[in-house]
């Protein structure tokens, strides 16, 4: 129903366990079973962060295939999060793809446009950002707003207060770093100005998207990002 509602190609839903955590290790077991299925020789697969990733990336087996790459699609989130952190979990990915990993050595999120503005422009960084941008594969995950399953608010970005007022606002969550509504659109907030990662428009031109996620509190975002076509 979801594929069809959605026009997407392929939907895995799994039973939830007792525990959250449980359930979570289940979609990351299950999506990486999925991972393995698409794996080839000379694969460019791309990488954003969440709990949900970091339980795929743990599960994943490691392969024989070569020339394999592993972009980080988005800027790191510090010391915070740090087994969930896209820089953490490109560079575990790669090693168990036996690939190459090209990093995004830059924030997730910095002060200010201006600061983005100059450091989306230093050439390691605007490299990565291109090259990225040329993936076969991408894999993320979806966070909600919702202050108590927030990664941003656990990654520091946002206190609880300002999960909660984005909420009420009707902004559910966020992929690769952007905020969108319910609908999936790119919420016009000061936040998602300040982000440092792929271009939503260049996200949605991957050709295939594996978005992973689990739990009630999730339902929102998910819906935004399908509603998107991210």
């Amino acid at each position: 129903e979801i594929k069809q509602v959605f026009k997407i190609k392929q939907a895995i839903v799994i039973p939830s366990e007792k525990a959250p955590e449980q359930t979570k290790l289940q979609v990351g077991k299950t999506a990486a079973d999925l991972l393995r299925s698409f794996l080839r020789d000379e694969l460019r697969i791309g990488i954003s962060w969440g709990s949900a990733l970091y339980y795929m990336v743990r599960q994943f087996m490691p392969t024989t295939n070569s020339d394999i790459e592993v972009f980080q699609l988005i800027g790191g989130t510090g010391a915070n999060d740090p087994y969930m952190d896209g820089l953490e979990l490109a560079r575990t990915l790669a090693e168990k793809l036996n690939g190459r990993c090209n990093t995004l050595n830059a924030p997730l999120i910095v002060q200010n446009k201006n600061l983005k503005e100059m450091l989306i422009q230093e050439p390691t960084i605007a490299q990565i950002l291109k090259r990225s941008e040329s993936v076969d594969l991408a894999l993320t995950g979806m966070g909600t707003n919702n202050p108590e399953a927030s990664a941003m608010v656990r990654a520091g970005y946002l206190t609880k207060e300002e999960s909660e007022k984005l909420l009420s606002l009707g902004v559910v969550g966020d992929i690769c770093g952007r905020h969108i509504d319910i609908f999936g659109h790119i919420c016009d907030l000061d936040i998602n100005e300040r982000v440092i990662g792929i271009d939503p428009i260049k996200f949605k031109k991957i050709p295939r998207v594996i978005g992973i996620a689990s739990g009630r509190q999730k339902a929102e975002v998910i819906l935004g990002a399908l509603r998107g076509g991210f």
